[in-house]
């Protein structure tokens, strides 16, 4: 890379003074007044002895919407899903979302950043967040006693190759030592930064951050913290006395303009020089490099005018986010810019109204010079005496009551309020009339329906452009610089996850419950899957129906009811091994049946075969005894006397 620092830095100068002074000038004066508007500061036109209310239409507006965006948002632990490249990385895939959802709403603290970037958003006509990776040294310190003199020497052998230092070693009396040492070790997390708008540099007329050709953030920082990152004491700037100049802005002012709050400049004379504030710029520009042919984005960190970091990168880190955005225009439309007419002429009025009452109750009078002790009406006393020479000397200056026509007016303001924003009465669950007994329920849900629509087009917004860039860049930054793999419990169970061997991803889907109605819809729908589900079931093609299926439609149920972790209540076929298979009892008694059957059947058999032989043996005892009978005459007729043969 052969751009010269020197060249770099009158570029980022000139960049930033171009950019601060378009930024500076109408749109700082709108994002300062919107802050106006949110905290119901007065409009510097009050007169004394009037009513000088302020009514918080800005305020009602930005927080009505923002109750249905981090139910929207937060109601899961799981903000994003990355979607697997092939059926090979299913797996990967599902614990690539698993982590990088933990690490963003457990690590980071999730719910916050949403919070606050969107709130931001809604209020500043846009709102910016910066990702990255911090590393920084952590020391730990570590005791042992009762060490001999050879595990001593072992211990300050080893102290270069195991990287810590022994700080401390007392003998004892025994002869033996006390040794206390201290490890440093290196260690790095991803980090995100809400950057304020008064803070936040791009040049003018530009469409997006990506695209435009400079963009940064200008902050300050002590001395103290740049040689803590690890920059070089010989690039940092000489000392001196300044004052802030970022502090000194009108959006500033506006943010904290509370006078507990102090004046916002930051003077330091005098103290440690690392204590010191400087103006810190850590910008991305677009330039042509000679050397390479061709356009680079260059990532330059300024301090005080001077380069201490130029590198080239091939993104831009930074994320933006507006409510209502503007095509071929990086500056949108806050929620706050739809009401801040509305707030001032409701305050109006409803001065007018309060001065009016005002009159009517303490009003004015004509009186007769010279007729009218002026002290007694002076001192207006209730059932006091008003002393007059003259009947009819003292007379009420008429005072028209304009209450009748002023709250009619009131209303349609409020009408036109929920028709820009979204917010309503009946979304908020504030109006009486949706609740009675006339009003049918179709049409209520219709009308909060259609409130809620610019609500969730806020949303799908926000996670378009917002949430799907911010976890993609998270992903980025832990696969990239995450070196060592980490244990953390994931949907129920520890896990080993190794950020480094994951693969690089482009597919990424928003699973922020957008379009899906409320919970009570949601279970209806849930109920009607489930009846579904049984009535396939029992069709032929019940194989359609798979124990993943039938764990997924139960892990909503248990979502919709407001648990955020249904591993509790329903594991995972996968992790599960199935039981052999049980016979219905219908089955059972068929196969009992058959049983006995083929039982009743085979001693049947058993009979039968039992008769037969003994059939046999009688027939065969028959034939025997005839032969015996035969055998006795021959033996009598041969021998002429009687002869028994057989058994006796």
């Amino acid at each position: 890379m052969a751009i010269d620092n020197d060249v770099l830095s009158e570029i980022v100068s000139r960049e930033l003074h171009s950019a601060e002074t378009w930024m500076n000038s109408e749109l700082s004066s709108q994002q300062a007044n919107s802050l106006k508007y949110y905290f119901a500061e007065p409009f510097g036109n009050e007169k004394k002895g009037r009513s000088q209310i302020v009514t918080r239409d800005v305020l009602e507006t930005v927080e009505g919407i923002m109750p249905e965006l981090m139910k929207i948002f937060a109601s899961s632990d799981s903000v994003v899903e990355f979607e697997p490249v092939g059926a090979e990385d299913e797996e990967a895939a599902e614990q690539a979302t698993d982590y990088v959802n933990h690490v963003f709403m457990k690590r980071l603290d999730g719910f916050k950043l949403m919070y606050n970037w969107f709130k931001d958003s809604l209020l500043m006509k846009y709102s910016v967040i910066k990702v990255g990776w911090n590393t920084e040294d952590r020391v730990e310190f570590h005791s042992f006693d009762n060490i001999s003199k050879e595990e001593l020497k072992i211990f300050e052998d080893q102290a270069d190759e195991e990287e810590y230092v022994v700080t401390d070693k007392t003998k004892n009396k025994d002869g033996t030592f006390r040794v206390r040492i201290r490890r440093t070790k290196k260690e790095g997390e991803p980090f995100i930064d809400i950057i304020p708008s008064e803070e936040f540099r791009i040049k003018e007329r530009s469409k997006d951050i990506q695209t435009a050709t400079f963009v940064g953030h200008v902050c300050e920082k002590t001395v103290g913290e740049l040689l803590e990152a690890g920059v070089d004491p010989d690039m940092l700037p000489l000392g001196g006395t300044r004052s802030s100049t970022l502090s000194d802005n009108e959006v500033t002012d506006a943010r904290f303009s509370s006078p507990e709050e102090g004046t916002g400049l930051n003077v330091l004379d005098g103290g440690a020089e690392e204590d010191r504030l400087v103006q810190v710029a850590d910008v991305y520009l677009r330039t042509y490099d000679q050397d390479e042919k061709r356009v680079v984005i260059m990532h330059v960190i300024q301090v005080e005018g001077e380069v201490i970091l130029a590198e080239e990168v091939d993104h831009i880190p930074l994320i933006s986010i507006s409510p209502i955005m503007i095509p071929h225009k990086f500056v949108g439309v806050a929620a706050a810019d739809l009401v801040t007419d509305i707030q001032e002429i409701r305050s109006t009025l409803i001065r007018q109204i309060l001065d009016n009452l005002a009159l009517q109750n303490a009003g004015r009078y004509s009186v007769v010079e010279g007729q009218v002790n002026i002290q007694d009406l002076l001192d207006n006393k209730i059932g006091g005496i008003v002393r007059t020479k003259s009947q009819g000397a003292v007379a009420a200056l008429a005072t028209p009551q304009i209450s009748a026509a002023t709250f009619p007016f009131l209303d349609g303001l409020d009408l036109q309020k929920e028709n820009r924003t979204g917010v309503s009465r009946m979304t908020q669950g504030l109006d009486p009339n949706a609740l009675t007994s006339n009003t049918a329920a179709t049409a209520v849900n219709q009308v909060m329906t259609a409130a809620q629509g610019k609500i969730l087009l806020i949303a799908r917004v926000f996670a378009e452009t917002g949430m799907k860039p911010l976890m993609w860049e998270l992903y980025r930054q832990i696969r990239t610089h995450q070196t060592e793999a980490d244990v953390v419990k994931l949907r129920g169970r520890y896990v080993k996850v190794a950020p480094f061997d994951w693969i690089d991803r482009n597919d990424i889907t928003v699973t922020v419950g957008i379009g899906n109605g409320n919970k009570d819809q949601q279970l209806y729908h849930l109920n009607n899957l489930s009846q579904m589900m049984q009535q396939i079931g029992a069709t032929p093609y019940s194989y359609l129906i798979t124990p993943g299926n039938v764990h997924a439609l139960a892990t909503e149920f248990i979502k919709n009811a407001g648990f955020k972790n249904p591993d509790r209540f329903i594991s995972n076929p996968e992790l599960v091994e199935a039981p052999e298979d049980t016979p219905a009892p219908e089955e059972i008694i068929a196969q009992a049946t058959a049983a006995k059957a083929q039982a009743d059947a085979e001693n049947d058999k058993a009979k039968n075969e039992l008769a037969a032989l003994k059939q046999q043996l009688d027939r065969d005892k028959f034939e025997w005894s005839k032969k015996v009978e035969a055998a006795e005459l021959a033996v009598e007729a041969e021998q002429g006397r009687a002869v028994g043969i057989g058994d006796k």
